[in-house]
């Protein structure tokens, strides 16, 4: 999904049980959202504090309490409004592989973390609010996860037009974190012990970028070792509850079905 490496890894953000929300580090329970795979679930109590339309932090419009929650967690000039969710795609219906270990409602919020994340990385990019990404969602250790054309242009001060396809995956299954998880990010030289693992394929056919840069506009694959082809992509990390951002997936580590070590049985599911 745009990756100029395979593996991503950041600063771990507390521990929890598989499968449930962490607020500060604890987990606790869960509740479930109403099953919609029709489009993204928003009659909940977890969109955070955001204003209904994107909002300059310098002009003084949210409450100064709101503005520094939100400079705290990186975002520079200006936050996005809660209508980017309602504008995601539609969730697909997810596939639990977890043996009972959790349950089909929990996988859901799961999903719904994820997909809150990749809206907020889209609107970012296209903002020039990667400053944000690096600090709350992929943390200070994360070390580039778009190509490096599309990097470079972010921290020149320009943005990036980073469509569905690169960002909402097609299918979404959850499996335990079992050893094979942590032999195959390991052929990386990462580890983790954040609770969560999901499958997500991405179709990256025909899949382009739009990256400005200094004032040049420019195309190019989102991914270029997935041109043409799906990417199936392996994410190890943390569903959090925050009370600014509400629910999203906080990355810890990231492998795909062509690394060595892959799980077949993941791979082929």
């Amino acid at each position: 999904m745009g990756l100029a490496a395979v593996v991503l890894v950041v600063t771990a953000c507390g521990s929890g049980t598989q499968g449930n929300v962490t607020v500060a580090g604890r987990p606790t329970g869960t509740t479930a959202p109403a099953a919609n795979t029709t489009a993204m679930p928003v009659a909940r109590t977890d969109l955070g504090q955001f204003p209904v339309y994107d909002t300059v932090l310098s002009t003084g419009e949210l409450p100064a309490a709101q503005t520094r929650a939100f400079e705290q967690l990186g975002f520079l000039r200006k936050v996005p409004g809660r209508e980017i969710f309602a504008q995601a795609p539609a969730m697909p219906a997810p596939a639990n592989h977890a043996d009972g270990r959790v349950s089909d409602a929990q996988v859901l919020v799961i999903e719904l973390g994820f997909w809150r994340t990749e809206a907020l990385i889209q609107w970012a990019q296209l903002h020039g609010e990667d400053n944000f990404i690096a600090v709350t969602l992929m943390g200070q250790q994360e070390g580039g996860f778009l190509v490096p054309d599309a990097q470079t242009a972010l921290n020149d001060g320009g943005t990036v037009n980073d469509p569905n396809c690169d960002l909402f995956s097609i299918s979404f299954a959850l499996w335990p974190h079992a050893a094979a998880v942590d032999g195959w990010i390991g052929t990386a030289g990462f580890y983790t012990q954040a609770p969560d693992v999901f499958m997500v394929p991405f179709n990256e056919d025909g899949c382009l970028l739009t990256i400005t840069d200094k004032g040049k506009v420019s195309t190019e694959p989102a991914d270029p070792t997935h041109p043409q082809s799906v990417d199936r992509v392996l994410w190890v990390g943390e569903l959090l509850d925050d009370p600014v951002l509400g629910l999203y997936f906080r990355v810890e580590a990231s492998t795909n079905c062509d690394r060595t070590g892959a799980v077949a049985q993941m791979c082929n599911a």
